[in-house]
């Protein structure tokens, strides 16, 4: 059974690339790639983690709309570390991925989220 997911950057060129990326894993399943519009109704899409930038996190991610097992992955656009921080605290972030991560961090943040883990949630946030 393949893991949900749903991407929600605020550039959609960058959201196409991940979502190639992720086409070639028979084990994940990009459910959708959110705009603006449809912020809000993604709930239908039951994702079990949402991949993020800071931008989509705060304006079109309302926690209160989440499914209790869905995982947050933060992707860190050098929004600076007391934004990560924050993004940790109060928006149940698992995961924060660096701008170095490569597909393979990728795929092994959102596997490990999916199973209830969590990755680098300490400061530097920059080694998986």
């Amino acid at each position: 059974m393949s893991i949900k997911v749903l991407l929600a950057f605020s550039n959609l060129l960058f959201s196409k690339g991940i979502e190639r990326l992720l086409d070639d894993d028979d084990g994940i399943e990009v459910v959708r790639t959110l705009r603006p519009q449809w912020a809000a109704d993604f709930k239908e899409d039951a994702p079990e983690v949402i991949l993020a930038d800071l931008i989509s996190l705060y304006n079109y991610i309302d926690d209160a709309r989440l499914e209790p097992g869905c995982r947050l992955i933060l992707f860190d656009t050098e929004c600076g570390k007391g934004n990560i921080a924050s993004a940790i605290a109060n928006k149940k972030v698992r995961a924060v991925l660096p701008q170095h991560a490569t597909p393979e961090d990728l795929v092994r943040a959102i596997k490990t989220v999916a199973d209830g883990g969590t990755l680098n949630l300490k400061p530097p946030f920059t080694k998986l």
